[in-house]
């Protein structure tokens, strides 16, 4: 498989899939202390059980790309579930 060529710096969007809304923004902001991000709601199952959360963050540089997305699939915490997304640069 060819790997995508991702230039730096870059925006990236993180999908969040979780439970509990109130529960994943917080755990979001204690990764992401200085803020620098935008948190959206993506959408919700039918039956609202469970919920997505969009992450927009600027990232520097491959490690930086990959960091939040490893802090974010941390194994045995069930609460909280990660998927990288494709850039808005590498969508244009």
């Amino acid at each position: 498989m060819k790997k995508v060529k991702i230039d730096y710096p870059c925006r990236w969007v993180y999908k969040v899939i979780g439970l509990d809304q109130d529960r994943m923004r917080a755990a979001i902001t204690e990764l992401i202390p200085d803020g620098d991000c935008v948190i959206t709601t993506s959408r919700s199952s039918v039956t609202g059980r469970y919920h997505c959360l969009n992450i927009d963050k600027p990232v520097k540089n491959e490690d930086d790309r990959v960091s939040l997305y490893e802090a974010c699939v941390t194994p045995g915490d069930q609460n909280r579930s990660m998927k990288k997304k494709k850039s808005r640069k590498e969508t244009d």
